[in-house]
């Protein structure tokens, strides 16, 4: 694998693995929204673009690269934001569920076709006030999709 030696050229992007545990709605909102727009921008990045094409492109070659990638990136940050929604969930914010595929559903509220789109490289990447929003509207969505428990 040619790439077994080096440091991605996306790391220094990469997301915080231990989110903050949030103790009311308001810090969990805060929590999805930043971790959303700091999602988006990473992806967003040029070079973490790259990266993906390249794990596309080589997929059948080197398919041990696309899975390094789904590895440090796409599955570490879905665990991540799923062990933030167990605390949630403990702390009585959101309803009960499987975390995972809370998180799926995050995630998919957050991106909608905007990957596929970035990829395809028929979109440019959004600004960061983009980004911001895209991450608040998925937060709202996410909320009210898993509300509160009554009696929380």
């Amino acid at each position: 694998m040619p790439f077994a030696s080096t440091r991605p050229p996306y790391s220094a992007t990469r997301l915080p693995l231990e989110l903050p545990t949030p103790k009311d709605r308001g810090a969990l909102a805060a929590t999805l929204i930043a971790f959303g727009t700091t999602l988006l921008g990473g992806v967003c990045n040029p070079a973490v673009r790259a990266v993906y094409w390249l794990a596309i492109a080589e997929s059948g070659n080197a398919p041990e690269v696309a899975k390094l990638l789904d590895k440090v990136g796409r599955r570490a940050s879905r665990a991540a934001l799923a062990q933030t929604l167990v605390q949630a969930q403990a702390e009585g914010l959101i309803g009960t569920g499987d975390p995972a595929t809370m998180a799926i559903d995050f995630f998919a509220l957050l991106w909608g076709d905007l990957l596929l789109q970035l990829l395809l490289r028929v979109a440019e990447p959004p600004s960061l006030k983009i980004m911001e929003q895209r991450a608040r509207e998925a937060t709202d969505k996410f909320l009210r999709l898993y509300p509160q428990p009554t009696g929380s």
